[in-house]
């Protein structure tokens, strides 16, 4: 089963952190949605910045994967 954010998000119905520091820069507005996962294969944890999408993706082994920038078009 994925992932998936019940909308519209809410701080109050929804896993929330005012900030989260990633590859030294600061996001804030931050949604978590959390699943158990039986295998290392499957994220368990998503972060979520309601102004840059998804910001960190993290497994139950430990290892993550974080945004690194953004390429906004012009």
């Amino acid at each position: 089963m994925g992932f998936k954010f019940n909308l519209p998000l809410n701080k109050k119905t929804t896993d929330y952190v005012d900030s989260v520091r990633i590859m030294n820069k600061w996001y804030y507005d931050v949604f978590i949605n959390e699943q158990d996962s039986d295998t290392v294969i499957r994220a368990n944890k998503l972060y979520y910045s309601t102004k840059y999408g998804i910001i960190k993706i993290e497994w139950p082994d430990g290892h993550f994967m974080e945004l690194e920038k953004i390429d906004w078009p012009s």
